[in-house]
């Protein structure tokens, strides 16, 4: 009998809890007794496909699209399977972590599968909620996963108010995703410190993130890239924001930077009409330490 067997449940538990997901699970064949530990383990669940799709690519295989289509479905079974097993037990379980990264071709394909992921992620109150597909993004968002409506109505409910009351950091890329419920995340989640958003639906025109002098955000990073259709954003009351990145809004009209004393670390980029970001950023400049601005290049052979 080795060591291990001699452990009672709870220290071997808390032990798989500092393994990432793959290596927790692996250690359900070591014998019948070890099958469902890594079930009640607090694991951070990242399933990230695209690294397996990088070791294909580094070593020379190129997939067509019927290999990709079939890689897709496996990945979706595989994140399906696991989350199908959590549920199934009993035992309450918190994860730190869920993030999903895969391309995403077809969002009527997966909508389904990724909506009962977010919708279980958030059961968990999880601290960190990472929605990253990967596509070419040709300003056709119909092709983005769209976030779940049934989803927001339950965050907008005392037990959902719960479960988010945990989260972070939310990274969304490539999703369709309304003013409305980014800024109920916003504001309903005490200790989000951050928040990264790129490439989201063309009906997003106004955002606020904005806090008050009662209850000041917690942000620190925030990330906001590629919102073609943005027109206004105001920024207020975030007293621990160090970093902000603002690129791509080339719709912008209106842009508000209120109290942000902390900010010391900006990034303004392409497209951006710099005249009007200094304007706004005015209040800043002298507390700034490292100011980015890029500017696009182009090439010629």
């Amino acid at each position: 009998m080795d060591l291990t067997s001699k452990l009672p449940d709870d220290v071997v538990i808390h032990l798989l809890s500092f393994l990432n997901l793959k290596e927790a699970i692996r250690t359900s064949v070591l014998s019948g007794r070890w099958r469902d530990l890594w079930k009640s383990a607090n694991l951070a669940l990242d399933f990230e496909a695209e690294k397996e799709l990088l070791d294909i690519y580094n070593g020379g295989i190129l997939l067509d699209d019927t290999a990709m289509a079939e890689y897709r479905m496996w990945y979706k079974n595989a994140v399906n399977g696991v989350v199908r097993q959590l549920q199934q037990h009993n035992r309450a379980t918190k994860h730190t972590k869920f993030r999903v990264g895969f391309t995403l071709t077809n969002p009527y394909n997966y909508g389904g599968d990724i909506d009962r992921w977010v919708e279980y992620a958030i059961s968990k109150r999880v601290e960190c909620l990472d929605l990253t597909f990967y596509m070419r993004f040709t300003g056709d968002t119909t092709k983005l996963y769209v976030f779940s409506e049934a989803c927001y109505n339950h965050i907008k409910t005392p037990d959902g108010l719960s479960d988010v009351k945990s989260l972070r950091s939310l990274r969304l890329n490539c999703v369709a995703v309304r003013a409305e419920i980014l800024e109920h995340f916003i504001s309903s989640c005490p200790l989000l410190e951050e928040l990264a958003v790129a490439r989201v639906s063309n009906s997003l025109k106004k955002l606020r993130v904005v806090g008050s002098s009662q209850s000041p955000l917690r942000l620190k990073y925030l990330e906001l890239r590629y919102f073609n259709y943005l027109k206004s954003l105001e920024i207020d009351h975030t007293p621990c924001l160090v970093r902000l990145i603002y690129d791509a809004c080339p719709r912008m009209e209106e842009l508000r930077v209120g109290n942000c004393p902390g900010l010391v670390d900006l990034t303004l980029g392409l497209h951006t009409r710099y005249n009007f970001a200094f304007e706004a950023f005015s209040g800043c400049a002298s507390q700034l330490k490292s100011l980015l601005l890029k500017t696009k290049s182009v090439v010629s052979s």
